[in-house]
């Protein structure tokens, strides 16, 4: 994810300076915007290949329209993502939201993207981080905290310069989810019936997750040009 800049909205402003949350990887420190009709902001940034932007953590109602660099779509459990088909270097993309009033975004992700395919084996966790305690006089005392989800998978390729030299090879993301960077994981863009050539938005936006790798596996050769890579990634709810 490129560094980026937001810019004045259109028929709204921004609630003391608070668009730098846009960008911290931290959707629960919110952006706040007050608007009097629709209206859209500009995000510049160095030129860089763009094929994913994503609005997290909104208090926008379900099924608000967004516009997400030219694509529309609809505010679902707080978020929309657009996978845009033709990745292009371009130094902005613009945010529209069809919404008057005051709302909170938590996380503006606007990147790059690779494709690679996962094994059959994938798995979802969910994680309830909440805390579970009693009182003195053994009363429930729980705090609330937001569930995480956590992908267990395994990326397989059958090519060794897609394992080591192409600029979408096994090495380059792992090298690329060091250091706990903040990332965008798809795991599903379309039913298997299908097939990639038919995106499903509505699987997209069940299955895309913002966080980080908590781990990347080492890559092992299998068989007969086949190479594999484990990975764990993290939802930042």
């Amino acid at each position: 994810m490129p560094s980026c800049t937001a810019g004045t909205p259109t028929s709204a402003t921004w609630q003391g300076g608070t668009q730098s949350a846009l960008f911290d990887g931290k959707p629960a420190r919110k952006a706040r915007i007050t608007s009097t009709a629709s209206h859209s902001f500009v995000v510049t940034f160095p030129s860089s290949p763009i094929q994913v932007v994503a609005l997290l953590g909104t208090t926008l109602p379900d099924g608000t329209t967004v516009t997400l660099a030219g694509q529309s779509r609809s505010i679902k459990n707080g978020s929309a993502w657009a996978v845009l088909s033709t990745p292009s270097a371009v130094t902005s993309v613009t945010i529209g939201v069809s919404f008057t009033g005051t709302y909170d975004i938590g996380e503006l992700f606007i990147g790059d993207a690779i494709e690679l395919p996962l094994q059959t084996d994938l798995s979802l966790s969910f994680e309830d981080a909440t805390v579970v305690g009693d009182t003195i006089g053994l009363q429930p005392a729980n705090v609330l905290r937001p569930y995480r989800r956590r992908w267990l998978g395994v990326i397989q390729v059958q090519d060794t310069a897609a394992t080591f030299t192409n600029t979408q090879s096994l090495q380059t993301v792992a090298r690329a989810l060091m250091g706990r960077k903040k990332a965008a994981f798809i795991p599903m863009t379309a039913t298997p019936a299908t097939g990639k050539a038919a995106t499903n938005q509505a699987l997209i936006d069940a299955t895309a997750t913002f966080g980080f790798a908590e781990q990347v596996g080492e890559v092992s050769h299998v068989e007969r040009g086949y190479w594999t890579m484990a990975i764990n990634f993290v939802e930042i709810p």
